[in-house]
């Protein structure tokens, strides 16, 4: 025997069944476990995100990107002309405007189901893809028109309500950015 009042871990209570001490030192151990569990668990989540993440800025980053980006933001024409949807496009047009719908649509995908967390996305890509949403949403809106189909680019819709909705990111997720 121990020869504390609740006896030895492994001995019997005065009822016969497990003593309480033992109960609680297996539930502080259990405890424990689910803590170490759950952080291995949020480790191995960050490291598995890491490669999509890279491979999506050096996407984003590319010279194809940064010309379709650059196309929409300059060249998109507006108005009346966006009511025919892609279809009222150039080829270059359309080959640019599918490029950066895609990728940010890829992005809200990848987030909505958890494959991608939300913060780094929304601090690295946030302002870019709002902007570019205001350019692209008359021509999304006229191809689910078009289309007859509200879910036309709806990933990057969700990705976009995410980056308005945590507007400034560096607050939200509460990210110190140190400045010069």
């Amino acid at each position: 025997m121990a020869g504390d009042a609740g006896g030895d871990v492994d001995e019997p209570g005065p009822d016969g069944g497990t003593s309480g001490l033992a109960v609680e030192r297996r539930g502080q151990a259990a405890g424990g476990a689910i803590v170490f569990a759950v952080r291995q668990i949020v480790i191995m989540r960050q490291s598995n995100q890491m490669p999509i993440f890279i491979t999506l800025i050096q996407e984003w980053r590319s010279p194809e990107f940064q010309l379709a980006e650059r196309y929409v933001i300059v060249h998109l024409p507006i108005g009346d002309t966006l009511t025919n949807g892609l279809a009222g496009l150039t080829e270059e047009g359309c080959l640019a405007v599918t490029k950066v719908l895609s990728f940010f649509a890829t992005i809200g995908f990848l987030i909505v189901y958890g494959i991608l967390s939300e913060p780094p996305a929304v601090l690295i890509l946030g302002y870019r893809a709002d902007k570019l949403w205001v350019e692209l949403e008359p021509l999304i809106n006229s191809e689910r028109k078009i289309q007859g189909n509200n879910d036309f680019a709806k990933f990057f819709e969700d990705f976009v309500r995410r980056v308005r909705g945590n507007w400034p990111p560096e607050e939200h997720y509460n990210v110190r950015v140190r400045r010069i």
